[in-house]
């Protein structure tokens, strides 16, 4: 099953809307910098799978979960 990354973005509501704005607003007040790590590919899988579901980006998800895994 191919997930294409570069999907039109639809219309966000509720708290995944407040995320992702949250993460955006946060992102601009630092510099961004691209991290590349290799993962298994079925955890890959699992989070594009993720982030269609929610409609966010694979970034917001992972810098979601690094945030609340280093607090």
């Amino acid at each position: 099953m191919a997930l294409n990354p570069k999907r039109p973005k639809r219309g966000r509501t509720g708290q995944a809307e407040r995320e992702a704005e949250k993460l955006h607003s946060e992102m601009h007040r630092e510099d961004v910098v691209q991290l590349n790590v290799r993962i298994p590919a079925g955890l890959r899988k699992r989070l594009k799978i993720k982030a269609v579901e929610e409609d966010r980006d694979v970034a917001d998800l992972v810098t979601q979960a690094l945030e609340a895994y280093l607090k």
